[in-house]
């Protein structure tokens, strides 16, 4: 590594240091099991991705993810090391380990480190492997064992193929060797750009979240597509419909739409052509899963401002069951009333908006009003909906302020309906 690069890369503080922390704890506890084992297994196991990415691009460290190439140690592997790291710890941890050999560690009680506690922290540990797929869904049909090197050309972009060494972390993640297999991730990373370690096309229909995640590393990093990668997207993005309805809501809302940036995520989004197939599976749903997908993201649309909502009608998300009763301008002059309200505000507004009773709270005066109209029952539902409700709306959009001032609204309304009442 150059003195150049080197002087590129900065431990950002918080997070990084509790790794970098993490990272030398286990540096000294693999070199503890290398040696009982007789294996070289802190030469053969690796952080790999997202931590070596966000150092050298000074970004916080969230997680250490590791890698052991179960191959060149003669078959021991992740749930192997999972198993012996449970024996260096000395609080209570549990493990699991998944179909695709990937082993989680939890640290269950109070373990401490350098003034740092790692009480429920969780480490992935998996072995390095080769993925098929059927083309049918996201995730891999069969997993097999690999070398590092085959390992690293089954992820997605090439800045998440770097790696460090374990035995390399004793001295923490600025003094370790950047391993750059594909030999561009460093450079890539550089420049920003987002290529794929092998053919577009066969990344984003192996595992069709990937383009997804490609919007999330855009609007979290400001990476760029060069171009034979963004028209893989769109060449590909109808492959959205292969992934489960409940882990495209999950990674939309937790992922990508999460960030301040979410309006340019969605205007990016619909370039790429991958707002098209979600459009699809919310608009025609034909099972639970789809209609929960819709459920899943309205009800997180209410826990955000109401122009989060209004964002994603404006991308033709159909979506606008909580403000169907309102035109399209109406949303537009909602939009410029709600944007400087906090959520709970500004849904209370709407909900002003939908049931104007909650405007007024004033009985009384409603039936005063229902009187001058209504000769029978039955016709109570024509006048609410034709005339009063859609009164309302208009003097609450065109004057909100005028909700905390109920003499004033109550004026306002009988004067817009064109009646002669005193209050």
């Amino acid at each position: 590594m150059n003195q150049y690069l080197l002087r590129l890369f900065k431990i950002a503080s918080g997070d990084s240091k509790k790794m970098e922390s993490l990272a030398k704890f286990l540096n000294k506890k693999i070199e503890r099991i290398s040696s009982r084992e007789r294996l070289p297994i802190a030469e053969h196991t690796y952080i790999v991705g997202g931590a070596v990415r966000n150092f050298i691009i000074g970004k916080d460290i969230k997680d250490v993810d590791i890698v052991i190439d179960s191959i060149s140690l003669g078959g021991f592997n992740s749930a192997k090391l999972a198993s012996e790291l449970q024996r260096e710890i000395s609080v209570y941890t549990e493990v699991e380990t998944n179909n695709y050999g990937v082993s989680i560690l939890s640290i269950k009680g109070p373990l401490e480190i350098d003034g740092y506690d790692f009480n429920g922290e969780q480490i992935e540990i998996a072995n390095a492997r080769n993925e098929s797929y059927s083309g049918a869904g996201y995730k891999p049909e069969e997993v097999s064992p690999a070398s590092i090197e085959e390992d690293v050309f089954r992820r997605e972009f090439t800045f998440n193929t770097l790696m460090w060494r374990i035995a390399d972390i004793a001295d923490g993640f600025d003094k370790a060797e950047i391993i750059d297999i594909t030999g561009c991730g460093v450079a890539d990373l550089q420049s920003g750009e987002m290529r794929c370690p092998k053919d577009p096309d066969v990344v984003f229909s192996d595992d069709p979240s990937r383009m997804l995640r490609a919007v999330k590393f855009i609007s979290k990093y400001g990476f760029r597509l060069p171009d034979d990668v963004k028209e893989s997207i769109e060449r590909n993005s109808d492959k959205i419909k292969n992934i489960p309805p409940n882990q495209v809501g999950s990674i939309l809302i937790n992922q990508i739409l999460t960030e301040p940036s979410y309006r340019s995520s969605l205007v990016l989004m619909s370039s790429l052509k991958l707002l098209n197939p979600i459009r699809d599976m919310l608009a025609a749903p034909q099972t639970k899963d789809e209609s929960a997908l819709k459920s899943f993201i309205l009800s997180h649309s209410k826990e955000r401002e109401v122009d989060f909502l209004l964002s994603l009608l404006e991308v033709n998300l159909p979506l606008s069951e909580p403000l169907k009763f309102l035109t399209e301008e109406q949303r537009e002059r909602l939009g410029e009333i709600t944007s400087g309200m906090s959520a709970e505000d500004g849904w209370n507004f709407v909900g002003m908006l939908s049931n104007p009773g909650d405007a007024v709270k004033d009985r009384d005066f409603f039936n005063i009003l229902l009187a001058q109209f209504v000769k029978n029952k039955k016709d109570t539902p024509i006048f609410v909906n034709t005339i009063y409700k859609p009164t309302v709306i208009d003097i609450l959009l065109s004057d909100p302020e005028i909700r905390n001032n109920k003499v004033a609204l109550k004026e306002s309304i009988i004067r817009e309906i064109g009646l002669n009442i005193n209050l």
